[in-house]
């Protein structure tokens, strides 16, 4: 999931990637946001369709099938999550997933998670 927001960030972003991750009540919020082109506004209800690409150009030039945001919004789904997009001049185009976060578990388990957070965070 992270890899496909980071990806579509690079590819259709310019500038900096922010990438903020936060515990948010009885939830995990992740937030990337990135400059350059807008998504227009009668496309944002479109964009997690499997598919889908805001750009039309030839889809073999640009390698992007137009999977990579269905899957991101199946896999929050699958965590019993949510996944939202806002996209406007100024602020750029910002994707907040939210997720269920779930406490328990080995110690281990925990640790490597915490781990993959802050080597993705450096990115």
């Amino acid at each position: 999931m992270l890899s496909n927001l980071i990806g579509n960030a690079v590819q259709h972003g310019d500038g900096t990637i922010d990438i903020h991750a936060a515990t948010e009540g009885e939830s995990v919020l992740l937030t990337i946001r990135n400059g350059g082109k807008t998504i227009p506004q009668d496309q944002l209800a479109m964009i997690f369709n499997p598919l889908f690409r805001s750009d039309q150009s030839d889809q073999r030039v640009s390698g992007s099938l137009g999977l990579g945001l269905y899957i991101v919004k199946e896999v929050a789904m699958a965590h019993g999550g949510t996944v939202g997009v806002s996209s406007s001049e100024g602020t750029g185009t910002v994707f907040t997933v939210r997720i269920p976060r779930h406490d328990g578990g080995d110690a281990a388990h925990a640790e490597a998670g915490t781990s993959e957070a802050k080597k993705t965070a450096a990115l």
